[in-house]
């Protein structure tokens, strides 16, 4: 988030304002109280996204008839994989 400022300043406001509300009153959020805060957890969901914890690709078949991914064709039931990494 450091190198998205607005989006820093989006998830804060959103915490001050459930501190203001009585809610995440301990100095880091726990997960339970960012359970109810929208903005926050989209950004975790979105970093969990982007740097997975894992370094390996969940598997997926492919379609019916195949799929062509960047020109190269793959037959179907072909099982795909990409690394998040």
């Amino acid at each position: 988030m450091i190198r998205h400022p607005k989006a820093w300043s989006t998830a804060r406001d959103e915490i001050d304002a459930a501190r203001a509300q009585g809610r995440c009153q301990h100095r880091v959020v726990s997960s339970h109280d960012a359970q109810s805060l929208p903005y926050v957890q989209a950004c975790v969901k979105e970093s969990l996204r982007l740097f997975s914890p894992t370094t390996m690709g969940l598997p997926r078949k492919a379609p019916k008839g195949g799929i062509t991914i960047a020109g190269r064709h793959f037959a179907e039931s072909t099982t795909l994989s990409v690394s998040s990494q």
